[in-house]
């Protein structure tokens, strides 16, 4: 009775210094985001962006890799398993948390996160070499992109005669 209520204060509190903490350091990267890398906050939000810099290396690395390649950051366990054991590639690998990709269906979101990872090419060279604000026309270019793709597979894709859902061989 008392000790359960001090064990669920105790947890209680650990809790709320947790959320504390994330808040913090979330709005730390938010603001340093914001001065390294402009284009690409805008784009997917501090977060994300952050993330995907810390797969590549740095800013620099980042700009440099081809849009396929920003596609899969943080999937490369699931692309070597596709090269070793032949299972399905990846769509999507730290692009997959942006609210565009999760939440679009399945048949969707690699066409999403491929047209995501293009306009971040462009925001990381921007925020690499030029320091340009092109922020505003990406995003605009992006969202007229995932539109045409929801117009353009509004159901999933109709699977041939013999072929069951699931893994390919």
């Amino acid at each position: 009775a008392a000790a359960d209520l001090e064990s669920i204060r105790v947890l209680a509190q650990s809790l709320m210094e947790s959320q504390s903490a994330k808040e913090r350091i979330e709005n730390y990267i938010d603001l340093r985001m914001r001065e390294v890398a402009p284009n690409v906050t805008s784009l997917v939000g501090p977060v994300i962006g952050a993330r995907l810099m810390m797969h590549a290396g740095s800013l620099k690395r980042l700009a440099s890799m081809p849009a396929g390649t920003i596609q899969l950051l943080g999937a490369e366990k699931a692309m070597f398993r596709h090269l070793k054991e032949g299972s399905r590639p990846p769509k999507h690998g730290v692009l997959f948390t942006h609210p565009s990709v999760r939440n679009a269906p399945g048949w969707q979101r690699g066409a999403i996160a491929r047209a995501m990872a293009a306009k971040l090419c462009l925001a990381a060279r921007a925020d690499a070499y030029s320091r340009n604000d092109i922020s505003p026309l990406l995003k605009e270019q992006l969202e007229r992109r995932v539109a045409e793709i929801k117009k353009q597979h509004p159901a999933p894709p109709k699977r041939g005669p013999g072929r069951k859902k699931g893994r390919r061989r």
